[in-house]
């Protein structure tokens, strides 16, 4: 039997429901590729946007300032001979360059706080929350 032979009217109505089906499937896809491509589309000016407003506000002439200045990097050596805590009393003399631990102490009410050594460092160390509220701004 020749599936062309127009003498069998039920393989007719086979062929057209087949032919019909073939169409929408591919009308299906054809809407779906278009959705794909419009998605694509849109992420990909989305991306472009945002790409576009973060390079300009980093050019931006309001950045234009703070873009040029530069920020200098701390001094190591000062750092490494800076005290841990800076404590200046109203009554400190400024001729007073360094204090040895007993003047460090009789600078402080008796019992607020002690000397520690940590790690070969030592230490200013208050002995109570107020002192250290009090001393410590």
């Amino acid at each position: 039997m020749n599936p062309t032979d127009p003498s069998d009217p039920l393989l007719d109505v086979l062929l057209a429901e087949t032919a019909a089906l073939d169409a929408m499937h591919s009308a299906g896809l054809a809407a779906l590729r278009r959705r794909r491509r419009w998605r694509t589309v849109r992420v990909t000016v989305g991306s472009a946007a945002v790409a576009a407003c973060l390079l300009f506000v980093m050019r931006a002439p309001w950045n234009e300032q703070t873009r040029n200045s530069q920020i200098a990097p701390p001094s190591l050596a000062k750092s490494a001979n800076a005290p841990l805590l800076d404590v200046s009393l109203p009554g400190a003399s400024p001729a007073v360059s360094e204090l040895d631990d007993d003047e460090l102490l009789r600078q402080f009410p008796p019992g607020t706080c002690t000397i520690a050594e940590v790690d070969g460092r030592k230490m200013l160390v208050f002995l109570g929350d107020e002192a250290r509220a009090k001393y410590l701004r």
